[in-house]
């Protein structure tokens, strides 16, 4: 199951973007802090606890109707044609929906939903909770888990959960100059949309730059 969970998700991965960093980074493997950091934060949401090994495989901007094709084929193959049902159909249709980050090993996946500069959306956020966790519903021996990471923690008052368990939260790390400076965003002058203006964002970050 694991070997093939990760081979589906391989066949469905055709993000330009994927390749190109995979390229550039000379097809580089997870790094051992954030696994440790991100298995943590799992065992604390959910109390599951396991190791993330360090040829896991990783993917951006996993569209969630690929997701519905790796998980509701009869068979993991590619010489195997498979149909959907009406009701699943509802899955592929104006779906462009994605995943930031999707790490898979044997039977286990998890999906990471990252969020640097604004708020968090909880109806959107809830959404993409409920559809995956639909989804997965045709496949109930896959583990999976979803995390939220960002350098500000979620509300504590927030109330989503992922196949009955909380969603975790991963603290993400920043560099103090982003702190310091901010981004420039560029934006159209309200009067005059031929005009553009470079504004300053300085995220709301949680405090000092800290490892993990």
């Amino acid at each position: 199951m694991g070997n093939d969970l990760v081979n589906a998700l391989k066949r469905f991965n055709c993000k330009e973007r994927y390749w190109l960093i995979d390229n550039a980074l000379g097809n580089q493997q997870l790094d051992n802090k954030f696994r440790k950091n991100l298995a943590t934060s799992i065992k604390e949401a959910t109390g599951d606890k396991f190791s993330i090994p360090c040829d896991a495989y990783w993917a951006i901007d996993f569209h969630i109707n690929w997701l519905a094709a790796v998980f509701l084929l009869d068979k993991f193959d590619i010489e195997t044609p498979t149909s959907f049902n009406e009701d699943q159909q509802k899955y592929f249709e104006n779906n462009q929906k994605d995943v930031d980050l999707i790490i898979a090993f044997e039977n286990t996946l998890i999906c990471i939903e990252a969020k640097f500069i604004g708020k968090w959306d909880h109806k959107i956020l809830q959404n993409k909770v409920d559809l995956i966790e639909n989804i997965l519903e045709e496949r109930p021996k896959i583990n999976a888990y979803y995390v939220c990471s960002s350098p500000e923690a979620l509300p504590t008052d927030h109330t989503i959960k992922f196949q009955s368990k909380k969603i975790a939260y991963l603290y993400m790390t920043h560099n103090t100059d982003y702190e310091k400076n901010g981004f420039l965003y560029v934006t159209y002058d309200n009067k005059d949309k031929k005009k553009l203006h470079a504004l300053a964002l300085r995220p709301k970050l949680k405090g000092n730059t800290k490892d993990g």
